[in-house]
């Protein structure tokens, strides 16, 4: 029948420009967690075990890969995705508001199937990063059926 679970770590990123592309770096890594692979929803907790624990302006998102990572970020366990996706992307607008989509990016392929996730490593799909996205052109991009909703805490 195959595997029934699989292994999901959230992650926190940072965008910044550089020489003209966008990159992205790990600020902040969550708790992994072994997953059902089914299509039912999961309310997966976002707790940071590393990084950046809330974001300090409006240039963050938030990915994930699915593994289970050590404190470096190096995956332990791996698994085959675990989050639904629809191909093409939807299009519109995306739930960030008027300047988002609902676009999202895979970095896995034969040359790096495991990349890490240590804070401060890069994704990109140009200019000086650690991991290149895999290219629409190869793999279209995709909208998963993934939210993240956060509460900053009381001070």
């Amino acid at each position: 029948m195959g595997n029934t679970t699989g292994y999901i770590t959230p992650l926190l990123f940072e965008y910044t420009s550089v020489d003209g592309y966008t990159v992205y770096s790990v600020a902040g890594v969550g708790k992994g967690f072994e997953v059902e692979l089914n299509s039912a929803p999961h309310k997966i907790p976002f707790d940071v075990i590393v990084g950046t624990k809330v974001p300090t302006s409006g240039n963050f998102t938030f990915g994930y890969i699915n593994a289970l990572v050590n404190s470096s970020g190096a995956p332990v366990e791996v698994s085959p995705g675990s989050i639904d996706f629809d191909v093409p992307a939807d299009t519109g607008q995306g739930v960030g508001g008027a300047a988002t989509t609902n676009d999202w990016a895979a970095t896995a392929n034969l040359a790096t199937p495991n990349p890490t996730v240590g804070l401060g490593t890069t994704y990109g799909y140009g200019g000086p990063v650690d991991f290149t996205f895999v290219p629409p052109s190869v793999t279209p991009s995709r909208t998963y059926s993934a939210q993240a909703i956060g509460a900053i805490p009381a001070q």
